[in-house]
């Protein structure tokens, strides 16, 4: 079972991607890859962390 930040993350991941391809300005674009890059990393963090 994930805990709550896990899922917190992941599903921020998963909005940045959706508003990406959603076809949004590009600084909007811009904004959500920036999100996804840095919730994957925390993400990462995470994992390496053991949780």
């Amino acid at each position: 079972m994930k805990a709550p930040h896990e899922e917190h993350l992941e599903q921020g991941i998963l909005v940045s991607r959706g508003e990406q391809d959603a076809g949004a300005e590009q600084a909007v674009g811009e904004i959500a890859a920036t999100t996804e890059r840095t919730r994957t990393a925390q993400l990462a963090l995470l994992d390496g962390a053991g949780r």
